[in-house]
């Protein structure tokens, strides 16, 4: 499977927010339109979303965020994250602080990593920001409030993943000990809720 066919709603020629423009209890909203090559992945309680840029001179990704001018806003600014050097970035989640967490895939290495930065970072800092195991690759799937972090373990290859991880605030090295199944058995995580509870298959 090659890497396009493996970012998130990248398939689409058109892409949106639904923001709420009042109370849930009106049930009134209204839509935010994105430039072409902005793929938006994650929204949270404020309206702050983040996605997937994607640079049409350099055929390269990289995170991004929206931010509305007032919360919950239908106009905001963008802000390209910027990535380390010979990598792709991919903005997978944001949590209600605004940290973002994603995947950097390496131009030269099968073996990709996560990321997670604070809400107001202007790039990923190669020595601080990434989440990697030892020996294998790491895809997130999603972070919670708290900032328990859920993703997949893959061999390094393109075969695919096939473990499921949880790594609790302030982890950034995922050790075998943060597998959700056991050693020889598949699990995948798409999803986690505030209650650190995984969704998966």
């Amino acid at each position: 499977m090659s890497r396009t066919q493996c970012m998130r709603a990248l398939c689409l020629t058109v892409c949106f927010a639904i923001v709420s423009a009042a109370s849930l209890a009106q049930s009134v909203y209204h839509m935010t339109t994105f430039p072409p090559n902005y793929y938006p992945s994650s929204i949270n309680r404020y309206g702050v979303i983040v996605g997937t840029y994607l640079n049409p001179s350099t055929s390269h990704y990289a995170p991004f965020v929206w931010t509305p001018n007032v919360p919950n806003g239908k106009t905001g600014d963008i802000r390209i994250i910027g990535v380390p050097a010979g990598s792709d970035g991919f903005g997978i989640d944001i949590n209600e602080s605004g940290v973002i967490v994603g995947d950097l895939w390496p131009n030269t290495s099968f073996k990709t990593n996560g990321f997670k930065i604070g809400a107001n970072a202007a790039a990923i800092n190669a020595a601080t920001d990434i989440i990697s195991s030892p020996t294998y690759s790491v895809a997130i799937a999603g972070i919670n409030r708290s900032g328990t972090v859920a993703g997949n373990l893959g061999e390094v290859t393109e075969t695919g993943y096939f473990s499921g991880f949880r790594i609790p605030n302030g982890v950034m090295t995922v050790t075998d000990a943060h597998r959700l199944s056991p050693a020889g058995t598949f699990s995948q995580a798409d999803a986690i809720n505030d209650l650190d509870q995984v969704v998966g298959a």
